[in-house]
């Protein structure tokens, strides 16, 4: 059976109230903004923090955007050409 060319993994970023610059009411917009800033930044980051913690060759794939409580969830699928 052949073997899949790629690698799969997920890493997930939590982003608190604090970070979100209050909590999840999405009919303010000032939290939208908060929201929609807060995902800017974890995403301009991304390839620092994908290299940082799991090496060179790993791409962004897809993600999930949900909410436990309060805190926001990101989980992000990573796809590296398998070697």
């Amino acid at each position: 059976m052949a073997q899949h060319p790629h690698e799969y993994k997920i890493m997930m970023e939590f982003l608190p109230p604090i970070r979100l610059g209050g909590l999840p009411d999405f009919e303010k917009e000032d939290v939208q903004a908060s929201l929609v800033s807060a995902l800017n930044n974890t995403l301009n980051g991304l390839p620092n923090i994908i290299e940082n913690n799991f090496g060179e060759g790993w791409t962004f794939n897809s993600h999930s955007l949900t909410f436990q409580g309060e805190v926001a969830i990101l989980s992000i699928i990573l796809q590296k050409e398998r070697t």
